[in-house]
């Protein structure tokens, strides 16, 4: 092996850890903290628009969806689509679901319509947010098995630069697509 494709080796290898890092650790926390300030985006308006009179800071739903909003902002790390699922399994399980809708549907439909449809706007662009995180997380996750592949593909390929084809085995040989001297 010469001097130059030890230094194309090394340079490949350095890349692969900075995308490696970039794909699996930088770019999840990039969207979480996206999602954490959707939601304080949303918090902050919701704020605003109590402080114009639009809803009242009194109002049990303003509490509840500040709540939720709140919790969303602490429990952001933890939200996977698997987490998402599970906890909705467990809350459908042991009622919280019934309990939730009996403390929301009365302090909702105490309010008049406009209050109420502004009360709808919030939790739906929540629902969004919340949605968008799975999403993106979601991609990750494919996005991290489709390149244990690729990354399969390109050791597979620097072996065969690497290395002289009689230290191939069979299965690796066959992966680069090169036979085996006889």
């Amino acid at each position: 092996m010469n001097t130059e494709t030890a230094v194309n080796a090394l340079c490949s290898l350095i890349s692969l850890a900075v995308i490696l890092h970039l794909w699996l650790r930088a770019y999840p926390s990039m969207r979480v903290e996206e999602f954490r300030q959707d939601v304080f985006r949303l918090r902050n308006s919701m704020f605003d628009a109590a402080a114009k009179g639009d809803i009242d800071f009194d109002d049990a739903m303003y509490s509840i969806v500040r709540n939720v909003m709140n919790g969303m902002l602490n429990d952001a790390d933890n939200i996977t689509f698997f987490n998402f699922i599970a906890k909705r399994l467990l809350i459908e399980k042991y009622g919280q679901s019934k309990q939730f809708e009996e403390m929301v549907k009365p302090s909702l439909n105490a309010l008049p319509k406009p209050k109420r449809d502004i009360y709808d706007q919030y939790m739906t662009r929540l629902g969004m947010a919340l949605f968008t995180l799975i999403a993106k997380r979601g991609f990750v996750v494919y996005s991290a098995f489709r390149l244990t592949y690729v990354i399969g593909k390109l050791r597979a390929s620097a072996m065969n630069l690497l290395l002289p084809a009689a230290r191939l085995t069979e299965y690796e040989a066959y992966q680069i697509g090169r036979s085996l001297p006889q």
